[in-house]
Protein backbone atom coordinates (compact mmCIF):
# COMPACT_ATOMS: atom_id res chain seq x y z
CA UNK A 1 0.00 0.00 0.00
CA UNK A 2 1.31 3.41 -0.93
CA UNK A 3 1.56 6.12 1.70
CA UNK A 4 -0.06 9.42 0.64
CA UNK A 5 1.78 11.57 3.16
CA UNK A 6 4.48 13.87 1.87
CA UNK A 7 7.83 13.76 3.64
CA UNK A 8 10.25 16.67 3.54
CA UNK A 9 13.87 16.05 4.39
CA UNK A 10 15.26 19.48 5.24
CA UNK A 11 18.94 20.34 5.54
CA UNK A 12 20.49 23.58 6.78
CA UNK A 13 23.82 23.62 4.95
CA UNK A 14 27.08 25.52 5.33
CA UNK A 15 30.21 24.89 3.23
CA UNK A 16 30.38 21.07 3.31
CA UNK A 17 30.03 20.02 -0.34
CA UNK A 18 31.47 16.51 0.11
CA UNK A 19 29.08 15.68 2.93
CA UNK A 20 26.13 17.13 0.99
CA UNK A 21 26.97 14.82 -1.90
CA UNK A 22 26.90 11.79 0.42
CA UNK A 23 23.64 12.99 1.98
CA UNK A 24 21.96 13.40 -1.43
CA UNK A 25 23.10 9.95 -2.56
CA UNK A 26 21.68 8.42 0.63
CA UNK A 27 18.36 10.22 0.05
CA UNK A 28 18.09 9.07 -3.56
CA UNK A 29 18.20 5.37 -2.63
CA UNK A 30 15.48 5.59 0.03
CA UNK A 31 12.66 3.10 -0.50
CA UNK A 32 10.05 5.75 0.35
CA UNK A 33 11.48 8.14 -2.22
CA UNK A 34 11.60 5.43 -4.87
CA UNK A 35 8.00 4.27 -4.36
CA UNK A 36 6.30 7.54 -3.49
CA UNK A 37 6.42 10.77 -5.45
CA UNK A 38 5.56 12.68 -2.29
CA UNK A 39 9.06 13.09 -0.92
CA UNK A 40 11.40 16.03 -1.21
CA UNK A 41 14.88 17.02 -0.17
CA UNK A 42 15.24 20.71 0.67
CA UNK A 43 18.74 22.11 1.12
CA UNK A 44 19.03 25.66 2.44
CA UNK A 45 22.55 26.93 1.86
CA UNK A 46 23.96 29.55 4.23
CA UNK A 47 27.45 29.56 2.70
CA UNK A 48 27.36 33.19 1.61
CA UNK A 49 29.49 33.81 -1.46
CA UNK A 50 30.87 30.24 -1.45
CA UNK A 51 29.16 28.24 -4.22
CA UNK A 52 30.60 24.75 -3.66
CA UNK A 53 27.44 23.36 -2.03
CA UNK A 54 25.34 24.91 -4.78
CA UNK A 55 27.39 23.21 -7.49
CA UNK A 56 26.99 19.79 -5.88
CA UNK A 57 23.24 20.17 -5.36
CA UNK A 58 22.62 21.48 -8.87
CA UNK A 59 24.45 18.50 -10.30
CA UNK A 60 21.84 16.22 -8.71
CA UNK A 61 18.78 18.46 -9.06
CA UNK A 62 19.18 18.58 -12.85
CA UNK A 63 17.98 14.99 -13.00
CA UNK A 64 15.78 14.82 -9.90
CA UNK A 65 12.94 17.27 -9.36
CA UNK A 66 12.42 16.19 -5.74
CA UNK A 67 15.58 18.08 -4.74
CA UNK A 68 15.06 21.76 -3.99
CA UNK A 69 17.89 24.21 -3.35
CA UNK A 70 17.56 27.56 -1.59
CA UNK A 71 20.54 29.91 -1.31
CA UNK A 72 20.62 32.64 1.30
CA UNK A 73 21.95 35.90 -0.15
CA UNK A 74 23.86 36.57 3.06
CA UNK A 75 24.84 34.34 5.97
CA UNK A 76 21.99 34.31 8.50
CA UNK A 77 23.53 31.91 11.03
CA UNK A 78 22.65 28.36 12.00
CA UNK A 79 19.45 28.96 13.99
CA UNK A 80 17.76 31.15 11.38
CA UNK A 81 18.93 28.85 8.59
CA UNK A 82 17.50 25.82 10.41
CA UNK A 83 14.19 27.63 10.86
CA UNK A 84 14.17 28.63 7.18
CA UNK A 85 14.82 25.00 6.19
CA UNK A 86 11.93 23.76 8.35
CA UNK A 87 9.55 26.41 7.03
CA UNK A 88 10.59 25.62 3.44
CA UNK A 89 9.56 21.97 3.73
CA UNK A 90 6.18 21.38 2.14
CA UNK A 91 5.59 17.92 3.58
CA UNK A 92 3.16 16.55 6.13
CA UNK A 93 6.21 15.31 8.03
CA UNK A 94 9.61 16.94 8.38
CA UNK A 95 12.89 15.08 8.80
CA UNK A 96 15.81 17.32 9.78
CA UNK A 97 19.34 16.29 8.83
CA UNK A 98 22.58 18.15 9.40
CA UNK A 99 24.67 18.86 6.33
CA UNK A 100 27.14 16.21 7.49
CA UNK A 101 24.48 13.52 8.08
CA UNK A 102 23.18 10.77 5.80
CA UNK A 103 20.74 7.89 5.82
CA UNK A 104 22.48 4.60 6.55
CA UNK A 105 19.61 2.29 5.54
CA UNK A 106 17.39 2.23 2.46
CA UNK A 107 14.25 2.34 4.59
CA UNK A 108 15.13 5.17 6.96
CA UNK A 109 12.16 7.29 5.89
Amino acid sequence: MQNNKKISVVVPAYRRPKYIEDLIRSYLVQDYHLTNADAELVIVDDSGDNNEVQAVVQNFSKTNSSIRYIKNEVNIGFCKNLLKAIISGEGDYIVILGDDDMFVKKNAI
